[in-house]
């Protein structure tokens, strides 16, 4: 899916609805390395489930742990449109969109 279809696909979600964003991430890590010891780089692909709250900014914001007496969320995150790779509503186990 091309970055400009995605980005249309975000937008076309309702607020609130609840989404898996799979997005690759850059590679981390805090152990010492050398050019004798480089490795095989690879990519990290996460599956994020959140609140779908706003499209800004080029990031997709989701809310995590939403509260139900004042409809706010305890948790939040912003991921970098360029680094999405798709974008589907939650479903349960019977394929029913929550």
């Amino acid at each position: 899916m091309t970055h400009k279809k995605i980005i249309e696909l975000i937008k076309s979600f309702p607020f609130d609805v609840p989404l898996v964003v799979t997005w690759r991430d850059a590679v981390d890590c805090s152990e010492e390395i050398s050019r004798e010891t480089l490795g095989d780089l690879k990519e990290v692909i996460y599956e994020t489930i959140g609140y779908y709250i706003d499209f800004k900014d080029d990031y997709i914001v989701l809310g995590y742990n939403k509260e139900q007496k004042t409809h706010t969320y305890k948790g939040y995150g912003y991921i970098p449109s360029s680094l999405i790779i798709t974008v589907d509503r939650f479903s349960n186990k019977r394929g029913v969109e929550l």
